[in-house]
């Protein structure tokens, strides 16, 4: 069993998501109320098919039910290669990469979704240099499992 973690109220860490097309990034909801109910991880604690709903600046996750609205699946992890820290947008297009080429998404859901990344912080590399992998929605939200 995961540990629990507390609610973080956040400003909100903007969470660049992007399509490999050069899609404008996104910023997933910081936690809010009314998240209290879901389970609050660290991303680190992130499972394959964990269902994201938000997250906070210093990257814990609202995690609900996949049949509940939420913003992003959780797929895999991608280690970024070593060496000074290669800026937001190139850590981006690099882990945005590697992940849309790992994504399995269901096949009736292709059309639905697009591959994104959860960047480590700046201030922890090069100590933490993990990008976390996940599908979310071209527009609106997700809703079921969209990940094979």
């Amino acid at each position: 069993m995961r540990p629990s973690t507390p609610l973080l109220a956040a400003a909100g860490l903007v969470w660049t998501l992007s399509a490999c097309t050069a899609a404008p990034p996104g910023p997933l909801p910081s936690l809010e109320p009314s998240l209290v109910g879901s389970e609050q991880y660290h991303v680190t604690d992130l499972r394959p098919g964990d269902c994201l709903a938000a997250i906070s600046a210093d990257l814990r996750v609202a995690v609900v039910p996949c049949d509940v609205g939420h913003h992003a699946e959780f797929s895999s992890v991608y280690v970024l290669a070593e060496g000074p820290w290669p800026g937001a947008e190139v850590a981006m297009r690099k882990s945005v990469e590697w992940c849309a080429a790992k994504l399995r998404v269901r096949p009736e859901k292709r059309d639905t979704v697009k591959a994104g990344a959860i960047l480590p912080l700046e201030r922890d590399w090069p100590r933490t240099r993990t990008a976390y992998c996940v599908a979310v929605p071209v527009r609106g939200e997700l809703v079921g499992r969209v990940l094979s």
